[in-house]
């Protein structure tokens, strides 16, 4: 997944999203008008962005997980959210 990261200028003096401002995406300038202004003209974060908040893929991942078969104190289990199993109980209250 791509994301796009225009410069961030937050207007406070702190921020919970410290991480964005140690790789230099956002740029902390709290709310001087003459520091915003500087900010806004001079502010460029770096062209690389690594992926500190993950690659993008968390929800493929959940799926995967959901679509295993569990197995829990090392006994495998059917999965209750399985396709197939999810069409049988559907036939079932059908009938």
């Amino acid at each position: 997944m791509s994301w796009v990261f225009p410069r961030r200028l937050t207007l406070r003096d702190e921020t919970e999203w410290v991480e964005t401002v140690a790789v230099g995406w956002n740029k902390l300038v709290g709310a001087e008008p003459e520091a915003i202004l500087e900010a806004w003209f001079n502010f460029s974060p770096p062209a690389e962005h690594p992926p500190i908040f993950g690659q993008g893929i968390a929800g493929q991942q959940i799926a995967q997980i959901l679509d295993s078969e569990p197995v829990i104190f090392g006994q495998s289990f059917p999965n209750p959210f399985s396709h197939e199993r999810a069409v049988l109980a559907a036939a079932a209250v059908m009938r």
